[in-house]
């Protein structure tokens, strides 16, 4: 392929006079060319102006505009953190303080009036301790007896307390002891005569005592058996003691233990109070 290169050309438009250089001495529409030094300290001012300028700018000293937007930072509201208050713990209350102590009250010491002694009192004698009323030495202690009796091997016994006789009497002196007479004989302390009045033994509540048969007698063959027991009652009834004068073949044990099992009608004085005591009690085994 041919490349074509085409050439382009001014003409001189028609009624125009061509212009070419002036001439340095020649003057332009009547006004003298500037020399050199003109053009020179001309060129100077606008550089030191420029100069001037461009430091104002970046010496951030204010001009009247500025070089450029500025941004300033603003904190996001939501951002914010509030610091919370934190309230003072209040102060422990203050100890009261002690009540002062009040002055000892100096009583005023007065002479008091002697009081009377009292009379002394006389010591008495010391008491022997009480034992319990025997009524196991009376006569006709077995007067009366019943018995009691059961087809089995078991018996069922009576107790029988023994029969009282009266006492007289008795004479003494104050502080001493004067002795009575009678089938059962009395005493009687203090001063005066006591009349002694008929005293009451213990009395079994039961009179049929179920116990069991001793065993030795079972083999022995032996159907009926007597034993004295010797039974000391308390003030409530209640069997304190039991022994038994044991006739052999274990008699004597098994009335011991009925008896201590059974409830007795306590002893009374002549007037008529519970006391202790000590009596015999027959009682009749049979099968």
């Amino acid at each position: 392929m041919t490349s074509t290169h085409a050439a382009l050309t001014h003409d001189t438009p028609v009624g125009t006079t061509p212009v070419g250089r002036a001439e340095p001495a020649q003057r332009v529409g009547g006004v003298r060319p500037w020399s050199s030094a003109a053009r020179t300290a001309v060129a100077l001012g606008l550089a030191l102006g420029l100069h001037g300028l461009a430091f104002l700018a970046t010496s951030g000293l204010p001009c009247g505009f500025s070089h450029g937007p500025r941004l300033r930072a603003e904190l996001d509201p939501a951002a914010v953190v509030i610091p919370l208050e934190t309230l003072p713990e209040p102060a422990a209350p203050e100890p009261e303080p002690d009540a002062p102590a009040a002055a000892p009250r100096i009583a005023t010491a007065r002479a008091a009036a002697p009081s009377p002694s009292p009379a002394p009192q006389p010591t008495p004698a010391p008491s022997a301790p009480t034992e319990p009323a025997d009524f196991t030495s009376l006569a006709g202690a077995f007067q009366g007896a019943t018995s009691y009796a059961m087809a089995s091997s078991r018996a069922v016994v009576g107790a029988v307390s023994g029969a009282l006789g009266r006492g007289h009497a008795g004479s003494g002196v104050a502080g001493g002891t004067g002795a009575g007479s009678g089938p059962a004989g009395a005493t009687g302390t203090g001063g005066a005569a006591v009349n002694a009045q008929p005293a009451q033994a213990p009395r079994a509540v039961n009179s049929d005592w179920t116990c069991p048969w001793p065993g030795a007698a079972i083999a022995a063959d032996l159907y009926q058996q007597n034993v004295t027991v010797r039974v000391q009652v308390g003030v409530d009834g209640a069997v304190e003691r039991a022994t038994a004068r044991d006739p052999g073949f274990g008699f004597g044990p098994a009335a011991a233990a009925c008896a201590r099992r059974e409830r007795f009608h306590p002893a009374r004085d002549g007037a008529g109070q519970p006391v202790r005591a000590t009596a015999l009690v027959r009682v009749h085994f049979e099968r």
